[in-house]
């Protein structure tokens, strides 16, 4: 005779029989009533947001001041202190456009159509040819493209920034190819390394900004020089190098010379990819037009 089993002790997501308060084979916790309960849910939302506290400030603290400490903790298989790598980026990534939106900020990778066609000297000349061909077909005027434009690109930026991990990873798992890591977990460093920048370009390159502002009223001269393009452009060189560096030292455990030398390369060429992230932002929102 076939026993029968109660439905009350199998599992719900796999059918399997449950022996504890968890499944064995899928890990689903056993039901209860207790579990359709108003206390229930609400002892679950204070978790949600007690936990997301934690982690987030836990996250948000470790990445800007420790470089790779989270990298490499993530990596070693000590998670639960942390947000997930992608969980983390995009709640900054969010925030960081919010931030920009009300006017404060670095606004790098949202790129208005005026400096699109002004100020991206490797390919503004197509992009001009490509606007007024557009004005001309269209038959609009740049006033109504450029409204148009601004409003698309600042919507597709949003989504087009997250390509710059794949990049990054590329970038390390060519120079670090000699660790034989599984591409992933340079896509976990890329990840955070892309976190620290939008939260380097939302929080501390203004108040840099602004302690350089109070030095021009002081030294008008000093302040001139360190308000200037150049200045800023090679400050933000040297922070994006020096944390590089640092974050390769620890997740890679190479040489210092050879983690140094990486983060070079890949600092002075920052703004590179920059400008190719410029055009694409601009090719896709022209298309999408």
């Amino acid at each position: 005779m076939t026993e029968v089993t109660d439905t009350a002790d199998l599992c719900p997501n796999c059918s399997a029989p449950l022996t504890g308060k968890f499944c064995s084979v899928c890990g689903e916790k056993k039901f209860s009533h207790h579990d359709l309960s108003l206390t229930h849910f609400l002892e679950e939302a204070v978790d949600v947001f007690t936990h997301f506290d934690t982690r987030f400030f836990r996250s948000f603290k470790t990445i800007l001041v420790r470089p790779g400490v989270i990298t490499e903790d993530y990596l070693r298989g000590k998670r639960q202190p942390y947000m997930k790598p992608l969980q983390f980026f995009l709640i900054v990534n969010i925030i960081y456009f919010l931030v920009i939106a009300a006017g404060f900020g670095f606004n790098t990778y949202t790129t208005p159509l005026k400096i699109q066609l002004g100020q991206q000297h490797f390919y503004q000349n197509w992009a001009n040819a490509k606007v007024n061909h557009q004005l001309e077909v269209k038959g609009i005027s740049y006033t109504a493209y450029e409204e148009a434009f601004d409003h698309k690109t600042s919507i597709l930026s949003k989504s087009l920034i997250i390509i710059f991990i794949p990049i990054y990873a590329l970038l390390f798992q060519l120079f670090f190819i000699h660790k034989k890591r599984y591409f992933t977990e340079h896509i976990i460093s890329a990840t955070h390394f892309m976190t620290f920048f939008l939260l380097l370009s939302m929080l501390v390159l203004p108040l840099l900004v602004l302690i350089f502002s109070l030095v021009k009223k002081v030294l008008p001269e000093l302040g001139e020089y360190i308000m200037s393009d150049n200045f800023i452009s090679l400050l933000i060189t040297i922070i994006v190098g020096t944390y590089l560096f640092r974050m390769f030292r620890r997740v890679y455990i190479s040489a210092n010379w050879y983690c140094l030398a990486v983060a070079f390369i890949i600092s002075i060429n920052f703004y590179g990819l920059i400008w190719l992230y410029r055009g694409l932002l601009f090719y896709v929102t022209f298309q999408s037009l």
